[in-house]
């Protein structure tokens, strides 16, 4: 046993009980504002020819944690130190799937991913007689209609910004 941990069992025996939990309290709250750091993750995605990727998918395999893109192609959220060994993953419609890892991208100069074009080939495309899915909908009528009335307030603000100036803003 080193002489710190000595030290530190010594001055927790001399502690009364309450004491020594809110000093254990206090240093574990410590430890976890420690250990959960955040880090930016930013970057830009860009094609072949150098043009903007706008909404591709950004984000850490198998968890929660990503964004898309902006219209200019630009990303950026934020991670642990937990997160640093896992797989970022950049991927949009028509361009095929960038992995990388979490560290490695951050430590790069260049943030800049470049998406190659996929190619995607498409079999035979069957066209069916719908009559059979609006037969089922109007025996389901009564079933999926709201016979109550409702109200649903919510406020949905995008724009977009170019050279300074507002390209479009909606609300």
């Amino acid at each position: 046993m080193s002489l710190f941990s000595k030290n530190i069992i010594l001055i927790f025996s001399r502690m009364n009980f309450k004491s020594s939990s809110y000093i254990l309290i206090v240093f574990l709250f410590f430890t976890q504002i420690v250990s959960t750091q955040k880090i930016i993750v930013e970057g830009l995605v860009v094609d072949e020819f150098d043009y903007e990727v706008p909404f591709a998918a950004v984000g850490i395999l198998k968890k929660n944690i990503g964004t898309t893109s902006t219209m200019e192609g630009t990303f950026s959220f934020l991670v642990t130190k937990n997160e640093l060994n896992d797989i970022l993953e950049i991927s949009s419609i028509g361009f095929e799937t960038i992995k990388i890892n979490v560290q490695d991208f951050i430590n790069r100069k260049n943030k800049k991913i470049i998406l190659k074009e996929k190619l995607t080939a498409l079999d035979e495309v069957v066209v069916k007689a719908p009559i059979n899915y609006i037969n089922q909908a109007i025996k389901s009528l009564k079933i999926n209609t709201i016979s109550k009335s409702h109200q649903l307030n919510i406020l949905y603000r995008r724009w977009d910004v170019e050279e300074n100036k507002c390209r479009f803003f909606i609300e």
